[in-house]
């Protein structure tokens, strides 16, 4: 089985242990890493459109069965040699940073399952990043954009410390609870679906610009940070917060993957063009675990324009 671990602000590990399902996903890395992706018998496409409609189909797994290692067992069940299968789950995890359905499809997933308010058991926190609430702090509140808002629990803590705020995500349940959360917290917010490669926000209209634990595959990612580096108004700032990538080695939770982690110095490169960087470091931060208290390494940037 694979033991998920996560933190105070909804953190992920997967942690491998005995069974098919988790020796499938990790020779799946295995390969997807040593350039070895390719399947026999099915076209790309094909293997994906299998995929993806039993994605949006099956029930959101219950803690200790996730996504990739529910779908392993279910090509074993299909009769499926160890080695296809492996290849196929490769190509999936490849696939899944390319194909515009994947990540809406994910994270409608993700925030489909009701929410108890622990981040232990939701697989993400209802409540605002502590990072954020001290880097913002001193600010006075204007017009705000949070990008990948996911469940809106920045976008919400901001409007009610009254920032007007802009809350974009690709996943329409997302939205639909972070429309319930404004409203239980008193608070408007305007909320917009969009696919966060074609949308494009207005030019220097916004005081402050927020992203937060957005971890898609490099090219999006840098993509949308320069979105929303020109989205900064003048005397404005963009504030990035995310898994770094030494949390991979030495930190817990996070994406288990590099190709979803990044460094506070990629960051830095992709907006320095138009913003001026203050803040650009690493940052710990608390976990608990069933294992007791441990660490994630998080990276904040901090860009202004003056």
């Amino acid at each position: 089985m694979i033991k998920h671990t996560r933190s105070k602000d909804g953190v992920l590990r997967l942690r491998p242990r005995h069974g098919s399902g988790a020796a499938l996903v990790l020779a799946a890395v295995v390969l997807l890493f040593s350039g070895q992706v390719y399947a026999q018998g099915s076209s790309d496409d094909a293997i994906w459109a299998d995929f993806i409609a039993w994605f949006k189909s099956a029930a959101a797994p219950p803690a200790g069965n996730p996504p990739l290692g529910a779908y392993a067992a279910k090509l074993a069940k299909d009769g499926l040699s160890e080695e296809e299968a492996g290849r196929r789950i490769a190509l999936i995890v490849k696939l899944f940073g390319e194909k515009p359905e994947a990540i809406e499809a994910h994270y409608d997933r993700v925030f489909s399952r009701p929410a108890s308010g622990d981040p232990l058991k939701d697989g993400f926190a209802s409540v605002p990043s502590a990072f954020l609430i001290e880097s913002v702090k001193a600010l006075r509140p204007g017009a705000a954009l949070d990008v990948g808002t996911g469940q809106g629990r920045n976008a919400v803590w901001l409007a009610t410390r009254g920032w007007a705020v802009t809350a974009v995500d690709w996943s329409a349940v997302g939205l639909e609870k972070g429309r319930l959360l404004a409203e239980h917290q008193a608070v408007k917010v305007d909320w917009v679906l969009a696919d966060l490669r074609e949308w494009e926000p207005p030019e220097r209209a916004f005081d402050l610009a927020i992203i937060l634990y957005l971890q898609p595959p490099a090219d999006l990612r840098a993509l949308v940070w320069r979105k929303a580096a020109g989205a900064v108004a003048d005397g404005g700032r963009l504030i990035v917060i995310g898994h770094d990538a030494a949390n991979l080695t030495e930190g817990w939770g996070g994406p288990p993957h590099r190709g979803f982690l990044y460094t506070p110095e990629e960051v830095a490169q992709a907006v320095e063009a138009e913003l001026e960087v203050v803040r650009a470091e690493r940052v710990l931060r608390p976990v608990e675990t069933d294992e007791g208290p441990r660490h994630a390494v998080d990276n904040i940037v901090v860009a202004v324009r003056r």
